[in-house]
């Protein structure tokens, strides 16, 4: 029996417009308008290790990337709308020890030709520009919404999960209680006329 995090739970739970469609395996190389036209649901799980730019973000690139989409036509144009899960093992920025986050993320993208087209389109849509055969790698799509949904800062949820280390920030030569001489104290000698 298969064991799935909160976030992976998210992303099996995830209802695309078309909920009686056949679920099949993504391919990892596609041309979205063919995939539209078939009206189905994909899922893809594949190693973290196969995702170079996020394995290098985490602590360990042990584990899986779950996803499922459905590729859909809106107005002359394919629209890839889906979600992926993940556990990330980050850095504490706070107490500097590795913890589990885990990451779950809902895209919608936008498919285009040409990167003017993906300037054309208003702020509102996400746009993924083709490769030049009109295709696009499920790596690649998967990885960028991957890295974006990472925390800037990535820190406990709560601050008694960080067990504070030791802080040192050198040794300080003498003790702060000496007396410096004032510098000034040679004007206090000095008589005003």
């Amino acid at each position: 029996m298969r064991v799935y995090s909160a976030g992976q739970l998210a992303c099996l739970t995830y209802i695309p417009y078309y909920w009686w469609v056949m679920v099949k395996r993504a391919p990892s190389r596609f041309n979205p308008d063919a995939l539209a036209r078939e009206a189905a649901r994909f899922e893809a799980e594949l190693p973290i290790t196969q995702f170079p730019r996020l394995s290098e973000q985490l602590l360990n690139a042990d584990g899986v990337l779950t996803s499922t989409f459905s590729v859909n036509q809106r107005k002359n144009q394919s629209v890839i709308r889906g979600s992926l899960a993940f556990d990330a093992v980050l850095q504490c920025q706070r107490c500097v020890e590795p913890f589990v986050k885990a990451i779950a993320v809902d895209f919608e993208l936008v498919c285009v030709s040409t990167q003017a087209e993906a300037d054309a389109l208003p702020k509102a849509l996400d746009p993924i520009v083709l490769d030049e055969d009109g295709q696009l790698h499920l790596v690649g799509l998967l990885e960028d919404d991957a890295l974006l949904a990472l925390p800037d800062i990535p820190k406990h949820e709560d601050d008694a999960s960080c067990v504070p280390g030791e802080q040192s920030f050198g040794r300080v030569q003498g003790s702060a209680t000496d007396e410096k001489p004032n510098p000034f104290g040679v004007l206090k000698d000095l008589k005003l006329s």
